[in-house]
């Protein structure tokens, strides 16, 4: 996925379309072997297979980042996403506009999320929209 040891990738958006994109973008031409869902961090995306990590959850296939997009913008509206805290940036900020529950993709220092490579994060983040 990342060319370099020192990767930043942090996108937010509101839609599938903008989602599809992003993924793609961080995929790179690469498949999403699987998944597993982290509490504070949201759900996180893996392009390979990882015999060490035992809590990834491998798709029965492995699926193009569009597909990993439809599923991942249906996770973002479940029950367990709502429960993934939205802070800093991310927050339901008090500003003169409006707020819109949309999502942030990312990587953590390193281009790592949760201390591994060639994975992302995905989490419910809300955009603000000034007046």
């Amino acid at each position: 996925m990342w060319n370099s040891d020192n990767a930043i990738f942090n996108v937010n958006g509101d839609s599938l379309d903008k989602l599809i994109k992003t993924l793609e973008l961080a995929f790179n031409g690469k498949t999403v072997y699987g998944y597993k869902i982290n509490e504070k961090l949201g759900i996180i995306l893996y392009s390979y297979d990882s015999s060490s990590k035992k809590d990834i959850t491998k798709f029965l296939i492995e699926h193009t980042p569009k597909q990993a997009a439809e599923i991942v913008f249906e996770w973002l509206k479940s029950d367990e996403a709502s429960k993934v805290p939205c802070e800093g940036w991310d927050e339901d900020a008090d500003h003169d506009g409006d707020n819109e529950l949309g999502w942030r993709v990312y990587t953590e220092d390193w281009g790592h999320v949760d201390g591994d490579w060639n994975c992302l994060a995905i989490k419910p983040a809300y955009m603000w929209y000034g007046k």
